[in-house]
């Protein structure tokens, strides 16, 4: 949060360095090519953090037993992957191979064609 005045201040400076203004889809849309997680999408108390992928964001010399244990015993069951959808779907849905259930899509949004959309979801290792 800051002040209107530091605002706008910021708002000038951007402004003379040549930013680009981006509304809320494009940022989605850059948001799910980068595989970037958000809170409440793919940050939830679902997935952990290493099947998110942020190994670098554990320590696990301190009270991470539970993380731990996954990555000794091989126990991180799916990984948050990109996904090239050619419909409109729902984030929950769920992504199916051949018919099989194998993941869930937690995101999604228009990429730059007419019908290309892009999402983030999780998937089962087996099936990667």
């Amino acid at each position: 949060m800051m002040s209107p005045l530091a605002a706008g201040m910021l708002w000038k400076t951007l402004l003379t360095h040549n930013a680009t203004l981006m509304g809320s889809n494009s940022f989605q849309t850059y948001r799910n090519l980068q595989g970037s997680p958000t809170p409440g999408n793919e940050l939830t108390d679902e997935f952990n953090v290493l099947e998110v992928g942020l190994w670098n964001a554990v320590c696990l010399n301190r009270g991470q037993e539970t993380i731990s244990r996954l990555i000794t015993y091989n126990g991180i069951k799916q990984k948050l992957w990109g996904i090239q959808l050619s419909s409109l779907v729902k984030p929950g849905t769920p992504i199916t191979v051949e018919g099989k259930k194998v993941g869930k899509l937690t995101s999604y949004t228009g990429g730059k064609g007419r019908n290309e959309y892009i999402g983030l979801g999780y998937i089962k290792r087996k099936a990667a």
